[in-house]
């Protein structure tokens, strides 16, 4: 073991000795050529020369340029082959050749001092069991990169790769490892290629940050994905200057998806995978989909934790996403998140959590099971096309999840016959938005209101399911109904709300029994028509009904007798606190009868809409009025707030 000190000026390295080496620095030259045993220094004292490795092989235990300010080159067929550690000067013009190997089953330090390596052909870490550990930030220009076997140790550092081909082997013990801060920046096009043994990769891993950068402006990056071992996943981001095309191919799972940065291309073509996704997706507002095959999907297969989903509101087009398998993960959206009306292109929750955050969602169709979904103010936009495994479907809530509706609404979008499978769930608003295509209700759900904003259209229920509503607006126009019908003709289904009136207006109506101790009114002076088969509608015109409002009472409240022609009596309203405002109102020429109204305190406000003078005091007994009389309004008490909430009676 030896030093060599540079002494030649500008000259080959190679196997003639001459006067070209040193034992000391800027000493006599004549040494031996130096072997893989010796360390070779390029210093101040060799000059702003230019050495070149002409075409042959040249070994080193340590080479260190501190202080050159020259070139250290080679030409075709040369060779570096260290057996230690580099250090590169800072004032280095170029350290680049066709090759450059470690080599030796000892360890080895990179230290660049920003200095670029540049090979033609390739970097090779292919030894057994060594690291090579990086001091610095490290930018890498090469063809290809081959980390065979053993340990690339970032140190936390960044290792800056512009070349064509990164190989990862696991033949054999092979470690990439980053760091808590490392990371791998891919600075033009280029594939991220694990190289397999049988298919699998036995022997491979990755620790600390596992972040894998995209940088390139143009051209199209191959990136390998991971077996299922959470070591083997990589963390995949973009940066501002990213503008390339990016495709994910081989295996099936990366960890984190961050494409917040640039303006890249996502090109989802993974033929029949679908890329597993363990940790958040995240896309920026200037990312472009490409689904140039129906059917491609991403599954996000997380085990634990809460993970970001956030795509800026970009087009995901025909790309389906599915969110499995664990109970314990939390799914939170974080931006709305929209499909092309396409096949294949569902929403899919089988498991875990999943937040929409009040944002909305727009699909060809919402699939649940075995999950809690949590909608809040969130509209659902669905077209009910066809995935690839089941027929059309707005969406398909199965009895296994957890529904909570907030005040969401779910559109159908349909053009073509489509189901509403509710799985038995309360939802909000469900809304026939637009599209040409009937919406059939196959099961008993709850609804605080059911409409449609595109007439003509159809809604069929299955028969003996009872859809309850809040509020039923199916309506049509003037020649163009909305219908409501059995999928069964002939067999009933059931509407049902639990008091009130409700009235329809251009509404065909059949196989239906409406029930629940509301008025369902469906006069054909409003447009409506029976098609037949229907029990529990008043199409009559000469029954009245009248509505009373804000009767409530923490003690007993009597009854309204509303389904009259002639006489209404309110009576027994009763309260052992405040009354509350009390609205009385009716439709045609009829008379009125309100008795007993009285409380232990103070009442309200009492007003009486087509009423005479009453009298102000607490316990009072209204004769007869008839409703022709000019409207009078008098107010009981004034100067008490009542505690009484809204009802309807």
């Amino acid at each position: 073991m030896a030093d060599r000190y540079w002494v030649g000026g500008t000259a080959n390295w190679d196997g003639n000795t001459g006067t070209k080496w040193s034992a000391t620095s800027g000493g006599a030259g004549g040494a031996s050529i130096p072997t893989f045993a010796d360390d070779v220094y390029f210093n101040a004292a060799s000059g702003a020369v230019t050495v070149t490795v002409p075409g042959n092989s040249v070994s080193f235990r340590n080479l260190n340029c501190t202080g050159f300010t020259g070139t250290l080159t080679g030409t075709s067929g040369s060779f570096f082959n260290s057996y230690g550690d580099i250090t590169t000067g800072s004032g280095m013009t170029a350290f680049s050749g066709f090759r450059l190997g470690f080599q030796g089953a000892v360890n080895h330090q990179i230290t660049s001092n920003g200095i670029t390596f540049s090979f033609s052909d390739y970097v090779e870490q292919n030894v057994t069991g060594i690291t090579v550990t990086l001091l610095d930030n490290l930018k890498v220009v090469s063809n290809s990169f081959n980390l065979y076997r053993g340990t690339l140790n970032l140190n936390n550092n960044s290792l800056t790769y512009d070349g064509t081909l990164f190989d990862i082997g696991s033949q054999f013990t092979t470690v990439l490892a980053f760091g808590s801060t490392g990371k791998l920046i891919l600075g033009q096009a280029c594939t991220l290629n694990f190289i397999t043994s049988g298919g699998v990769l036995p022997n491979l891993s990755f620790t600390g940050s596992k972040e894998v950068y995209i940088a390139g402006s143009s051209g199209t990056y191959t990136l390998e994905r991971g077996l299922s071992p959470t070591n083997q996943q990589l963390n995949y981001l973009t940066t501002s200057t990213c503008s390339a095309t990016v495709q994910f191919t081989g295996f099936d799972y990366v960890n984190t998806i961050d494409f917040s940065l640039g303006s890249p291309t996502l090109f989802l073509n993974q033929f029949s995978l679908s890329m597993q996704v363990l940790g958040d997706f995240i896309l920026g507002p200037s990312v472009t989909i490409t689904t140039p095959i129906d059917g491609r999907s991403i599954s996000f297969v997380a085990t634990s934790g809460t993970k970001i989903i956030n795509t800026s509101g970009v087009n995901m087009k025909s790309c389906g996403m599915n969110f499995s398998p664990s109970a314990s993960v939390i799914y939170d959206l974080q931006s709305d998140l929209v499909q092309n009306p396409v096949s294949n292109a569902r929403i899919g929750i089988f498991a875990g959590t999943f937040n929409t955050n009040n944002y909305n969602i727009t699909t060809s169709n919402f699939r649940t099971s075995n999950s809690t979904v949590n909608l809040g103010s969130s509209t659902i936009n669905s077209y009910g096309v066809a995935d690839f495994t089941e027929s059309n479907y707005i969406v398909r809530i199965a009895a296994s999840t957890t529904l909570n509706a907030g005040t969401s609404t779910i559109n159908a979008i349909n053009n073509f016959a489509a189901n509403f499978s509710g799985g038995g769930k309360t939802f909000y608003n469900f809304n026939k938005l637009s599209g040409a295509g009937k919406v059939t209700m196959l099961d008993s759900n709850l609804f605080n209101n059911i409409s449609n904003t595109i007439t003509p259209t159809i809604f069929s229920f299955a028969p003996g399911t009872t859809t309850t509503v809040n509020n039923f607006n199916i309506a049509g126009t003037s020649g163009n109904l909305a219908t409501i019908n059995s999928s069964s003709p002939g067999t009933k289904f059931n509407i049902s709300r639990s008091s009130g009136i409700i009235s329809v207006n251009y509404l065909a109506y059949q196989d239906s029994n409406a029930t629940g101790g509301a008025v369902w009114q469906a006069l054909a002076s409003n447009g409506n028509v029976d098609l037949g088969n229907n029990t529990g509608w008043v199409s009559d015109p000469n029954v009245i009904y009248v509505e009373v409002t804000g009767v409530s009472a923490s003690g007993s409240v009597g009854t309204a007798t509303t389904d009259t022609t002639s006489t209404v009596n309110v009576a027994g309203v009763e309260g052992i606190g405040q009354v509350g405002n009390v609205t009385i109102f009716s439709e045609g020429n009829i008379s009125f009868q309100l008795i007993g109204v009285s409380a232990t305190c103070q009442p309200g406000d009492l007003f009486f809409y087509r009423w005479n003078a009453v009298n102000d005091n607490q316990n009072p007994n209204w004769s007869l009025v008839n409703d022709s009389q000019a409207q009078s309004w008098d107010t009981i008490n004034t100067n008490s707030t009542p505690v009484w909430s809204n009802a309807i009676t």
